[in-house]
């Protein structure tokens, strides 16, 4: 792995960084491992401490060398966030009008196409001509598309079928263990910790 150009990586990181780069092939060997004896299992257990312990003298690194970038990058986020969100709702108040007015001129486009075709098929082909030429015309703005789409909200949760209501890994976390909880079922993972 090369060092970013832009930004000043420790010697002490480097070094880190030497030692992460062989941990690719320990990883390689292991994935396939059974372990054979007391032996190995204790290569592996020290192999873990020591990834363990790289990895938290990494991030040590990592949160040092990035303090100065995330205290640039608040300062930054900081002055341009708020007009940026200023922006965004001017526009989407921008087009909520531009929405609502189409939508009412094109509720005249049929008033009006309506009242001629009724004239027109009454015979009174004056006024059927009257209500053509009063039809408002809709703007249209190079490089700007207004239309509607149909978006679901939900106004009473506990309405909604079951089908689309995802489960809640939260309270999932929650159910005292062992306990059978519907479409779901209690089985082992590996819970190692290692202290460093």
């Amino acid at each position: 792995m090369t060092q970013p150009d832009t930004v000043q990586i420790s010697p002490q990181a480097l070094v880190l960084a030497q030692e992460a780069d062989k941990a690719e092939t320990v990883l390689l060997y292991l994935h396939g491992l059974t372990i054979q004896g007391p032996e190995q299992r204790d290569t592996v257990q020290q192999t873990m401490v020591w990834v363990k312990r790289l990895g938290k003298d990494l991030d040590a690194q990592r949160t040092s060398a990035t303090k100065p970038l995330n205290a640039v990058l608040k300062t930054v986020n900081g002055w341009f966030k708020p007009r940026i969100d200023i922006c965004e709702r001017v526009e989407a108040a921008c087009k909520d009008a531009l929405w609502r007015h189409d939508r009412a001129l094109a509720a005249e486009q049929q008033k009006q196409l309506q009242a001629a075709a009724t004239a027109f098929q009454a015979g009174q082909t004056e006024q059927a001509t009257q209500a053509l030429a009063a039809i408002p015309d809709i703007p249209q703005v190079a490089g700007t598309s207004i239309g509607t789409r149909l978006v679901l909200r939900v106004v009473a949760p506990d309405m909604v079928p079951r089908e689309y209501c995802s489960p809640d890994p939260g309270k999932l976390a929650q159910v005292p263990k062992g306990q059978p909880v519907a479409g779901c079922v209690w089985e082992e993972q590996a819970n190692v910790r290692v202290r460093t």
